[in-house]
């Protein structure tokens, strides 16, 4: 689990070493601006060369921030090391098997870090295999003490889970689970919850890891008959599953939180959890999960229409590891910009332009510079990568403090809570770091939210976000879209700017912008956890206006993209504005009756994510059906 603050992972790697302050503020004499209590409390945040320096005294290399998991290996390993976690996490067994064979076979995995790695992963597959759990167990502890030397499994709330300990201390509860010991797997589990909820909300990975914890303890609450605790735990699973998870484990917590509803005697609301399940593992393409929920809905008696769902065909998906990107030949971050910028073809200029001044990116790129991350970030999305891959510990106190204030508004902003967003925002117009580059242009574009909020889609809204636009962007061109290097944020204004256009139904005009950004789009990311940001969310707003076009086909050629890349992934979000669409191109295509079920799929799905800024088009769909389907919801 990486630490996003520098002061609790230089406190947790200190303690580790059983060092104290003194100690430490000795060893690094040579330092006369440091001072560890300061660090430590958050008040002095190190400089990155002095971060590398404290990694390297206690033991663990930073390398410079690429992706602090791995010892000494060349940056083209985690490519292998991230597609042997996706497999795993898919349960794609023979994948991962090739994959940790291949990783067995290369030299230098024997330092604790690289060694914790492999045995995490073996003990992954294991598991998967059904490997007896005495073995299992003893593997697993091997694993955590290569870097946790003391530990009680059973208390372990306090602990700063790093490397691959919460993965192994969480398959060590499932092998407890599985083996029926429900007391030794509940108290590894809340101990991790309660460790986990120590670190900022919203942090990506936090989130990534902690939701399968949640799933995994609300299966042994239920099986140590805990409902109520275990219904609680499903609501804080929900939550981490729809905002950072894309949906993916959400139907199975809708699963057991209906058991759990059931087992308090609670029909009613069994019922409704029951149908929400059933329909969003029925459009994730997992129909023998879907069937499990009809089944046990039809044996309590709790029964609800499917309207014909399962009889859809599709073919049933297993999983899909995200694509990356071939990671050029490397030692540390500055490297990495510079190299790939050079592998793509790219000028200094294609990617500084409106982020930083080209002698910044020169600084940069030749490590003579610490880069804030505003523009670190800018920089990797035009270069098609995703920060997060490869810079796990890259936000210090005050960046860090600064991401997290940014991450609200947008939450906000997404759940459509105005008034609370446009008192932040005031809180955020005032700090320095949002009054210049990508940070000044998000809020900018906050602005031109609030505006089309209160004002609709007036030509002030227009020129708010070619405002925006021109902070990083002054000569914009729509002829240029399909070939500059896009920021994300730059992205999502070309894409809300043809919204306009398609919204006041000057479609033409949209569909030129839909058209080049899709294009530049699809070119430009060689992460593909960096292009699904906005890849559904484009997909739907172009096939949208290709409707409106009457070119039923096209459109449905483009949704076929978004919807199998979603559904491949598990990410549940965007799947019903994707398949709304769908079903509204059947029906106008005098494929009426083959649009029904698609309509009843994307309004329960959507019902699933009301509380999340996903409830906008249910009244459109539940008017549709009861006019033309004599169809009202339950």
């Amino acid at each position: 689990m990486p630490v996003c603050n520098s002061a609790a992972w230089v406190r947790e790697l200190r303690k580790r070493k059983k060092w104290s302050i003194a100690r430490l503020q000795f060893e690094l004499k040579n330092d006369f601006n440091l001072n560890i209590f300061r660090i430590e409390r958050g008040t002095q945040q190190p400089k990155v060369v002095t971060m590398q320096t404290l990694g390297v005294m206690m033991s663990i290399p930073m390398n410079d921030f690429i992706c602090p998991i791995l010892v000494g290996q060349p940056a083209n390993v985690y490519t292998l090391r991230y597609h042997l976690s996706q497999a795993l996490q898919a349960e794609n067994i023979e994948t991962a098997r090739e994959l940790y064979g291949e990783l067995t076979r290369l030299p230098g995995f024997e330092t604790p870090i690289n060694r914790q790695f492999l045995l995490s992963q073996k003990a992954q597959l294991d598991y998967l295999l059904g490997e007896p759990p005495e073995p299992l167990l003893k593997l697993i502890r091997e694993g955590i003490s290569q870097t946790l030397h003391k530990y009680d499994a059973a208390d372990i709330n306090n602990a700063l889970l790093v490397y691959e300990e919460p993965i192994l201390f969480h398959t060590m509860a499932k092998v407890y689970l599985r083996e029926g010991d429900t007391v030794t797997a509940i108290r590894i589990l809340e101990g991790m919850r309660e460790s986990f909820n120590k670190l900022p909300i919203n942090d990506v990975e936090r989130d990534a890891t902690l939701a399968p914890i949640l799933l995994t303890l609300t299966d042994a609450l239920m099986l140590d008959k805990e409902y109520e605790q275990a219904v609680s735990i499903c609501d804080e699973g929900l939550e981490v599953s729809a905002t950072r998870n894309h949906g993916a484990y959400t139907p199975a917590f809708l699963h057991n939180k209906a058991t759990c509803m059931r087992r308090l005697n609670q029909g009613d609301s069994a019922r409704t959890f029951y149908r929400l399940a059933f329909f969003g593992y029925e459009l994730l393409h997992k129909r023998n999960k879907a069937l499990r929920v009809l089944e046990e809905a039809r044996r309590y008696d709790l029964t609800f229409d499917t309207y014909g769902v399962e009889d859809l065909e599709y073919t049933p998906v297993t999983g899909h590891v995200y694509n990356r990107s071939d990671m050029e030949p490397c030692d540390n971050i500055f490297q990495l910009i510079k190299n790939t910028r050079e592998k793509s073809g790219l000028t200094q200029e294609d990617v500084y332009q409106g982020i930083c001044s080209k002698s910044t990116l020169s600084k940069i790129e030749n490590g003579r510079m610490e880069a804030n991350h505003y523009i670190l970030e800018p920089i990797f999305q035009r270069l098609g990568l995703d920060i997060n891959l490869y810079c796990r510990f890259y936000l210090g106190t005050k960046n860090f403090e600064i991401y997290r204030e940014r991450e609200r508004m947008h939450q906000l902003l997404i759940q459509k809570k105005y008034d609370e967003a446009e008192a932040f925002l005031i809180k955020l117009e005032n700090l320095n770091e949002f009054r210049r580059g990508t940070n000044l242009q998000f809020i900018i574009m906050a602005k031109a939210t609030f505006h089309r909020a209160h004002h609709g889609l007036t030509p002030n809204y227009l020129r708010i976000l070619h405002d925006a636009l021109a902070i990083t962007w002054p000569d914009y061109n729509e002829d240029d879209i399909s070939t500059r290097r896009l920021t994300h944020y730059e992205t999502i204004l070309i894409n809300q700017i043809a919204g306009y256009y398609y919204l006041n139904e000057k479609y033409n005009d949209a569909e030129k912008i839909y058209n080049r950004l899709m294009c530049g789009f699809n070119n430009q990311y060689k992460d593909e956890t960096e292009k699904i940001k906005l890849y559904a969310t484009m997909i739907f707003n172009y096939a949208s206006c290709l409707h409106e076009l009457k070119q039923y086909q096209k459109s449905m050629e483009i949704l076929d993209n978004g919807i199998n890349f979603d559904i491949e992934r598990e990410r549940l979000y965007q799947l019903p504005q994707l398949i709304l669409v769908w079903a509204y191109n059947l029906f106008d295509d005098n494929k009426q009756k083959e649009s029904a079920p698609y309509f009843v799929l994307a309004y329960y799905v959507l019902c699933i994510f009301a509380d999340y800024g996903k409830s906008t088009y249910k009244i459109l769909i539940s008017n549709h059906m009861k006019e033309h389907f004599n169809i009202t919801f339950e």
